[in-house]
């Protein structure tokens, strides 16, 4: 069996890779090539051995550790939170977009046993900068505050946090977890801290959610709560992920939309986002253009109709691929209106980027393409097609005809479907 090391976002995986014979299945991977071998990609900590324990650190890091543990852990940890005594919890999600959305199922269970049980549990939230107006947006969420601010907003924003004087931390960031244990012991000094650590930061948590069995990260992350509480009955299975749009920036997501010459609900719309957060994960001007092209034929042939997003960081690209193929080019002036426009669409193709998961929150089809080979098995859409490139961590290796081969067979399904 083949054991490989590639790079896998901000921490490594090793891929186990197994041949199979069945037709492949949401979280799995394969070969963008019809025909070739088909592969199960299953994502593995290397910090941590088969059993799940973690492997041994250099001195070094390891005394460090054990400073960090005498200095902030707590000498008994608590255990589990009784469900009964839950009132206010804290979630900790600093990274990204993508990061945030898929984080949402942790919300909605917590609102779903404030229903239960007939209490309220007030539900804070840590983000950053791109995941944030996602949450300030949900009602089931009380306060966000913000962690990537100057020192002295930064400073406000977290004496504001600890004075909510919270039960439950879940510290929910899978990666890079020992300084944010360390925040959120600070921050709530005498609730309950959860979360994902390994050997030499266990001490910073009243419980270390074990190692998941499930490849994809929504799940990861939902596992984190199952951990954190001591459930009096069976735990609720994972909601589905959700975002709020506000009434308003739907309206306002409609009328740029028919500004653009879109009809909105007259039409299907396959929207064609063409960047990302990292620029080595999209096409860049020459392929776009080709695989834009004849994306925009087959919407043609079928009526639909087709338009171009791109994040502010690519605009000169996605203008110039605009210009090239005369299609309109949306520009939104908030990441809540570009899920406004996703939701409106009936097919969403983009790179491996926080659309991907926008579309699974609010239900759209997607194709949605990888640049690495283990990266769909832990952050592919939950609604869609993934197609995978042939030469691992090069994007130019993702065949374009699969691209079109994928939305033909999903504008041909919702044809049959009255979709």
């Amino acid at each position: 069996m083949p054991i490989r090391v590639v790079p896998g976002g901000r921490i490594r995986y090793f891929r186990r890779m197994e041949p199979v014979d069945h037709p492949i299945e949401s979280g799995e991977t394969c070969d963008a090539k019809q025909g070739n071998p088909r592969f199960v990609v299953t994502p593995v900590d290397p910090d941590l051995l088969p059993d799940g324990t973690s492997k041994p650190w250099p001195m070094r890091r390891r005394i460090v550790g054990w400073l960090i543990g005498w200095l902030f852990g707590r000498r008994r940890p608590r255990g589990k939170v009784p469900i009964d005594e839950l009132q206010r919890v804290l979630l900790i999600r600093t990274d990204r977009l993508g990061d945030g959305v898929i984080s949402t199922p942790v919300i909605a269970a917590l609102d779903q046993l404030t229903q239960a049980y007939g209490g309220q549990i007030n539900i804070d939230l840590l983000g950053s900068r791109h995941n944030a107006p996602l949450f300030a947006a949900d009602r089931r969420v009380d306060t966000t505050f913000r962690w990537d601010l100057p020192i002295r907003d930064r400073l406000a924003n977290l004496r504001a946090c600890r004075s909510r004087r919270h039960d439950l931390v879940l510290q929910l960031n899978l990666s890079r977890t020992t300084n944010l244990t360390i925040l959120a012991r600070l921050l709530a000094p005498n609730g309950h801290i959860v979360g994902r650590g390994h050997t030499y930061n266990s001490r910073l948590f009243d419980v270390v959610a074990p190692q998941s069995p499930h490849p994809h990260f929504i799940d990861q992350t939902y596992d984190i709560l199952l951990h954190a509480i001591d459930w009096k009955e069976p735990p609720p299975p994972r909601p589905a992920p959700a975002i709020a749009l506000p009434e308003r920036m739907i309206e306002e997501t409609d009328v740029l939309l028919k500004a653009a010459g879109l009809t909105v609900a007259d039409r299907p719309l396959l929207l064609v986002n063409l960047s990302a957060g990292a620029i080595d994960r999209s096409f860049g001007i020459e392929r776009a253009t080709t695989m834009v092209d004849q994306l925009a034929q087959l919407a043609v042939e079928k009526g639909w109709e087709i338009a171009l997003s791109g994040g502010p960081d690519e605009q000169e690209k996605c203008a110039a691929i605009s210009e090239r193929t005369g299609l309109p080019l949306l520009r939104f002036p908030s990441i809540l209106h570009l899920g406004c426009a996703i939701e409106r669409a009936s097919l969403l193709v983009t790179p491996d980027t926080g659309p991907v998961h926008l579309a699974s929150a609010v239900g759209t089809e997607t194709i949605a393409y990888y640049a690495e080979f283990d990266k769909p098995a832990g952050w592919g859409p939950l609604h869609g097609t993934t197609v995978v490139t042939e030469t691992d961590g090069d994007v130019n290796g993702v065949d374009i005809e699969e691209i079109i081969k994928a939305a033909a067979r999903s504008v041909e399904k919702q044809a049959r479907s009255g979709g």
